[in-house]
């Protein structure tokens, strides 16, 4: 069994993981829970504190995507009973803002359901996210599918911090997770020839947050037993950071327009050279390593909590 306090250690001393450590947390027993939990405390304590940062997802367009994502409700393929309208106008997701605002949230993302965003859709959700940029303090993320070129920059101009977009699965496996768009089509909303995700152009930050009133098709617990949760677990509710701030923490000095290896992943050196190699990149995900600092994983496993 490894030494978990003693990794913690080496991550706190910028020292991150090896890959096969890394893996090893992933493989840990039941029986090793509680000395992992500690261990990654430790390092969480170090970076954020006790603070718990809010989220609100917005489903902005709901239950009429093409794709056939094995995983997902809101697929072509299946039958859940999921709300089904259009794009939401700019009045209604700037609504939603104002509500995620009201709940205490830092962060407001904006989902839909759908291949990639049409000119038109790119249009209304840029006005919005301009609209609450200028009225709301609160931070803006997207999760949009497929970027064509030149999409990334105009959300990034409006006003948007952060793009949620997943690989999923490996190169080898993604057929047996969707037939309808490839794992290639992924990496090319990237950018030009796959090599930077359209993060790249946004910012990212490290993940400490749950979100709040909702999960998508899925309805919440509440924003009261939410609240009280985060009380009883012994942590509080964070405060709004600029992400450029946030950035400048974990990060350094924050470079938000230029580009990034792909994928950018220091803990990972073998995955980041052969992204392929590995189901899915598990180490955002990782108790300990998801919160080493200068950690910069733009990509996600799945759906991430950002």
């Amino acid at each position: 069994m490894p030494d978990w306090n003693t990794l913690a250690d080496r991550v706190l001393a910028d020292r991150p993981p090896s890959f096969d450590e890394a893996l090893a947390v992933l493989a840990s027993s039941d029986d090793d829970l509680l000395s992992l939990l500690q261990a990654a405390f430790r390092i969480r304590q170090r970076y954020h504190g006790r603070d718990v940062r809010i989220h609100v997802l917005q489903n902005a367009k709901s239950g009429l995507c093409p794709e056939d994502c094995g995983f997902c409700s809101q697929s072509v393929k299946f039958h859940t009973g999921v709300d089904r309208y259009p794009l939401q106008s700019v009045a209604e997701l700037v609504a939603g803002a104002r509500q995620a605002v009201g709940l205490g949230a830092v962060k407001y993302c904006m989902v839909t359901s759908t291949r990639g965003p049409s000119d038109r859709d790119l249009d209304v959700i840029c006005e919005a996210v301009r609209q609450i940029k200028a009225e709301l303090n609160i931070n803006v993320c997207t999760s949009l599918g497929l970027l064509k070129e030149g999409q990334a920059e105009r959300l990034a101009a409006a006003g948007v911090t952060r793009f949620n977009h997943n690989l999923e699965s490996s190169r080898a496996h993604f057929r047996e997770v969707c037939s309808t768009h490839t794992y290639d089509d992924r990496i090319r909303t990237g950018g030009p020839g796959g090599e930077s995700p359209p993060a790249s152009a946004i910012g990212a930050v490290s993940a400490n947050s749950i979100f709040r009133n909702g999960y998508l098709t899925t309805p919440g617990q509440g924003a009261e037993a939410d609240r009280q949760m985060i009380a009883d677990a012994g942590f509080r509710v964070a405060e709004l950071v600029p992400v450029v701030e946030q950035v400048e923490r974990h990060s350094g000095p924050a470079q938000l327009c230029g580009p990034a290896p792909f994928p950018t992943c220091p803990l990972h050196p073998r995955l980041s050279s052969n992204p392929g190699t590995m189901p899915t990149c598990g180490i955002p995900s990782l108790p300990i390593a998801s919160t080493v600092r200068r950690t910069r994983c733009w990509w996600s496993p799945g759906k991430e909590t950002t």
